[in-house]
């Protein structure tokens, strides 16, 4: 990944807010630079307080949470967006797929982050029939790419291991540039719910590319599911912290100040410890 050489140009900027260069974005820039710095603080400073630092990854993912006014009914449920800087680069990959033909196909495209291809077959399903065995494969990958044709088969026989670890797999017409679109793309999984997240990147990475990647993706992602109109809030996060706001509906335009957010939240966990203790100490 190559990191910005110069900053960006007012052009290049609304172009990354918007994707055109026509109608500007009521995400500030300014807002997501601040926010992000202010979580990847936060998420080494809980690494350096953290007793037990296994706890904590170095390389936390990051969201992005879309908190909406209305459930759009939207018959896409599954969707690649590209951004600047591919989150997916370094994953390994699991692909499933319908028959055993395909299996030295796929292996001929030469992906080094492909791992191993599975024909989903009853004599693959049969080595996974214990939940121990499942859970080994959801943890042995870290993305799986499915056949289009085998997906809910899939879905339904491993769903219970892949969606708490936030593995869900994605659903592709088996070709070497459709592999390499899942690489460079942000997954978003459209819920029937008001809110949903999607990962857009890791702790470990530049803050820049971070910046990037939310400015490029967060219209994109608006305008698959409804409008700026229906988007009530928009956060970004890790497992461990709490939410930062991004964009806020129907405030006065201004930056949100995130290290405050960060410091209040910080300031009431200690005295909710301090009078935990107090308790204990009378007892």
């Amino acid at each position: 990944m190559e990191a910005f050489d110069k900053p960006l140009t007012k052009e290049e900027e609304e172009l990354i807010l918007t994707g055109t260069n026509t109608k500007p974005s009521p995400l500030s820039l300014k807002t997501v630079e601040k926010a992000v710095e202010s979580l990847l603080n936060h998420h080494q400073q809980t690494i350096q307080r953290a007793t037990k630092k296994i706890l904590f990854s170095e390389e936390a993912p990051i969201f992005v949470i879309f908190g909406t006014d209305k459930i759009e009914k939207t018959s896409l449920r599954q969707k690649l967006v590209e951004i600047p800087y591919p989150i997916h680069e370094t994953s390994e990959i699991c692909v499933f797929i319908k028959g055993m033909h395909q299996t030295e196909k796929i292996k001929d495209y030469c992906i080094p982050n492909v791992k191993d291809v599975f024909p989903f077959n009853t004599n693959f399903r049969n080595l996974y029939t214990q939940y121990a065995d499942r859970r080994k494969l959801a943890n042995s990958y870290d993305l799986f790419i499915v056949e289009k044709d085998v997906y809910r088969d899939v879905f339904r026989f491993f769903g219970s291991e892949f969606i708490p670890r936030n593995k869900l797999p994605i659903a592709v017409r088996m070709t070497k540039n459709a592999i390499y679109k899942v690489i460079n793309s942000a997954t978003v999984f459209f819920p029937k719910g008001k809110t949903f997240s999607v990962r857009i990147g890791y702790s470990n990475m530049p803050k820049d590319h971070l910046v990037a990647n939310v400015v490029a993706a967060v219209p994109k992602i608006i305008k698959l599911h409804s409008n700026w109109q229906n988007m009530i809030s928009i956060h970004i996060k890790t497992h461990s912290s709490i939410s930062l706001p991004i964009y806020v509906n129907n405030t006065i335009p201004m930056v949100v100040d995130t290290v405050k957010v960060l410091q209040n939240a910080e300031s009431k966990n200690r005295k909710k410890k301090l009078k935990v203790r107090k308790t204990n100490s009378k007892a």
